[in-house]
């Protein structure tokens, strides 16, 4: 039996939305969209990225949600592993 996860599921290339909770400061939001900068230059689909960023009640923090055209599973994983490094990103879905 092998370990699978949800993402075993995808089939690529594929629409996937990132989403990434933040402090509510501009630079968390461009840490966010920088990591995103490379993957619109490089989709074949040519649709770039596009964000949607909410704020919570208190307005304190930030969700940005990244959609993206991703050709293969190591875009996805190298996407999050971006996300994961940045200080500025407190938790991602």
């Amino acid at each position: 039996m092998t370990d699978k996860d949800g993402f075993d599921l995808l089939e690529y290339p594929c629409t996937y939305t990132f989403k990434a909770m933040c402090r509510n400061h501009s630079t968390a939001i461009d840490a966010v969209k920088s990591v995103f900068a490379d993957f619109a230059d490089n989709s074949t689909e040519n649709n770039g990225v596009s964000f949607d960023i909410n704020q919570s009640g208190k307005g304190n923090y930030v969700s940005v949600s990244a959609t993206i055209v991703l050709l293969s599973r190591i875009e996805l994983e190298l996407a999050y592993k971006q996300l994961h490094a940045h200080e500025q990103v407190l938790m991602t879905l």
